[in-house]
């Protein structure tokens, strides 16, 4: 019997539509290596082709696994699926997909004459919290070149991984930083605070942006807002909003955010929502932050 499949595949700037029917001769189901396949041939690609290969999100563990990984795609996930196309990254041809990173990171960095050391797990089963993405270098260099943004404030970052970004932010003068993220990114996250010796003006807590909360009490007051590269697929896209949302009713901050575009749907999505959420969105001149900048990574000033 044939199998059909709709495919919503994020792939570099956009994200098309698939409609693929497959029919293995005799067998019952479809795995994912056979769905891989079509897709890529359907791509005019190839399993070697560029290291090419397909990775599909799941909701429930909140990270993207391989689509070559399931024995039966129908029973395990359905006719809907939504994926990504992952191929290898070249100073050549870069391609700023998920798993990919165009700014090279070897755990240090110097930002204002200080040595900060991050560690990261690079991306894998555990989620993309653990890794140290182009969206958190760039706007940390920003930051440096622009301290005033965090300098004797209070500062709160959503979806900080590592941390880089909100110790960074430390180091440049913030009187108290709140890092937040998923609970399994906060192990690693208070080790590099622990480590960059920063305890006393910075904190991990945990934030999940479908469980936003209370942010009305003083404890969650900030005058500045960070967000690095936390816009990566659409299902996330509504609950950030909210979360953004609730904390800007509540304290009217400045958010500043760096933002890599991966996909029409989460794109629009996201930057709809932000254009009614803020009066003011201004797009920074990263100029000067001594890094080779792709064109879909850039960084925004919003407030009200």
């Amino acid at each position: 019997m044939p199998f059909s499949y709709l495919i919503l595949l994020q792939n570099d700037d956009e994200t098309q539509k698939i409609r693929l029917v497959l029919n293995p001769a005799g067998k019952s189901r479809v795995t994912g290596n056979s769905l891989q396949r079509a897709i890529l041939n359907h791509l005019h690609l190839s399993d070697c082709d560029g290291d090419a290969s397909i990775e599909i999100y799941e909701r429930e563990k909140n990270l993207f696994v391989p689509l070559s990984s399931f024995a039966d795609i129908q029973s395990s996930l359905g006719n809907l699926l939504r994926c990504t196309l992952i191929r290898t990254v070249t100073v050549a041809h870069p391609r700023l997909q998920l798993l990919g990173r165009y700014f090279p990171y070897d755990t240090t960095m110097i930002i204002n004459r200080h040595q900060i050391q991050v560690q990261e797990q690079p991306n894998g089963s555990l989620g993309t919290g653990l890794t140290v993405w182009d969206g958190a270098i760039l706007l940390t260099k920003f930051l440096e070149q622009k301290p005033a943004v965090v300098k004797d404030k209070s500062v709160l970052e959503f979806g900080s991984g590592t941390g880089l970004v909100g110790i960074a932010a430390c180091i440049l003068g913030a009187t108290r930083v709140i890092m937040t993220d998923l609970p399994y990114a906060l192990p690693l996250m208070q080790a590099n605070v622990d480590c960059n010796r920063v305890q006393d003006r910075v904190e991990c807590r945990s934030c999940d942006w479908c469980q936003s909360p209370e942010f009305g009490v003083e404890r969650w007051a900030a005058d500045v807002v960070l967000l690095a590269d936390c816009v990566w697929v659409q299902e996330l896209v509504p609950p950030l909003l909210a979360t953004l949302k609730q904390f800007v009713l509540r304290h009217n901050p400045i958010v500043m955010l760096s933002y890599q575009r991966r996909g029409k749907g989460a794109h629009d999505l996201f930057w709809d929502g932000m254009n009614q959420l803020f009066s003011s969105i201004v797009e920074m001149d990263v100029t000067s932050v001594g890094l080779s900048k792709p064109d879909v990574l850039h960084i925004y000033t919003c407030r009200n």
